[in-house]
């Protein structure tokens, strides 16, 4: 049976720290729980929002960190992602935008009920140290937009 592709929009951030390092979720598609991959901060853009404010918003259900949208860097970087989650096929289009905090804390108490169940960690990331992972992370290119994207002066 082939699955309908849902088309979406989404908005990501790079949360990096002072260390030039970016905060990464690891989660799974439920039905394939041993599937593990890392990705960045962010999800789908609600019809009344625009990119920026969904950006925001998914920062703070996330991490419990509150920014303004005129905050952000960017957009730096879109693309599109086509993927399979929960039994439904995606077609992504997503945005992605920066913000450096330099001692960001991360509160996990806005998770949805679906974030909690498909994440079960989160570590800050080095772009040397994607780089020469063996762990799947997205996007591919990511070490390359962290880059772009150094805080520190």
């Amino acid at each position: 049976m082939d699955i309908p592709i849902r088309d979406r929009r989404a908005a990501r951030v790079l949360l990096m720290d002072g260390r030039d390092q970016v905060l990464l979720f690891r989660g799974c598609d439920p039905r394939h729980p041993e599937g593990k991959y890392w990705f960045t901060v962010g999800g789908g853009v609600e019809d009344d929002e625009s990119d920026r404010e969904a950006a925001c918003r998914e920062l703070r259900e996330e991490t419990g960190i509150h920014c303004e949208p005129d905050e952000l860097v960017g957009p730096f970087h879109e693309d599109t992602a086509e993927f399979e989650f929960d039994g439904r096929r995606y077609r992504q289009r997503q945005v992605f935008f920066g913000l450096c905090i330099s001692d960001p804390v991360v509160d996990l108490g806005g998770f949805e009920e679906t974030e909690a169940a498909s994440m079960d960690r989160y570590a800050w990331w080095s772009s040397s140290r994607l780089r020469s992972t063996n762990e799947t992370f997205h996007p591919a290119n990511l070490p390359n937009l962290m880059d772009s994207m150094r805080c520190r002066s």
